[in-house]
């Protein structure tokens, strides 16, 4: 696993922990690290320097690539 994964799970009503990962992750190990999940308040709901600070907590953060689609063929239509 070359990437980190965040994901937000509900604990089980038993107090089990599911963590799906899929199937190209199966025998890896991997570290584990839980902590509880803080509730994102609403855009609405925030004042401006909250949501200043939101922003520019993932600003920047991108990870990969932008690639370009190529063109699409001209659509067919049905002449008037």
């Amino acid at each position: 696993m070359t990437t980190t994964i965040h994901k937000v799970v509900e604990v089980g009503a038993d107090g089990n922990l599911v963590v799906p990962l899929g199937p190209e992750e199966a025998g890896k190990k991997v570290q584990i690290t839980i902590s509880p999940h803080k509730g994102q308040k609403m855009v609405s709901e925030m004042t401006r320097e909250e949501y200043v600070e939101f922003v520019n907590s993932f600003a920047g953060k991108w990870v990969g690539d932008f690639v370009e689609p190529e063109d699409l063929p001209p659509e067919k239509r049905e002449e008037f």
